[in-house]
């Protein structure tokens, strides 16, 4: 699986990890070599999205149409801006609490 626009490059690194890589260029030049990295791992009945990355672009249709009818979690690994923009677009967020307060 190899997907990619102009917002995202899909690569499945092995056949349950795939990593949504973010074109984040657009932001400011100096990220021009360095997208962002969301990974998805997908289990038999669930999925596990690491990081919803800067919500330049709908994130949660790509992520739909790979994880099919599993149960989708997703979980912030903290809660810097670039990992967390695109939360508004699920339902439910999990954090550590000590992330919260930002």
């Amino acid at each position: 699986m190899k997907m990619s626009d102009q917002y995202f490059e899909v690569k499945k690194l092995c056949s349950s990890v795939i990593v949504l890589q973010e074109k984040i260029s657009y932001i400011h030049p100096v990220y021009r070599n360095d997208p962002l990295n969301l990974y998805l791992i997908l289990g038999k009945k669930s999925a596990l999205l690491l990081d919803t990355g800067c919500d330049q672009h709908p994130l949660k249709p790509i992520v739909n149409k790979i994880i099919e009818n599993r149960e989708l979690i997703v979980l912030n690994s903290h809660a810097h801006w670039d990992h967390v923009l695109g939360n508004h677009q699920f339902e439910k967020i999990y954090i550590h609490k000590s992330e919260t307060q930002f």
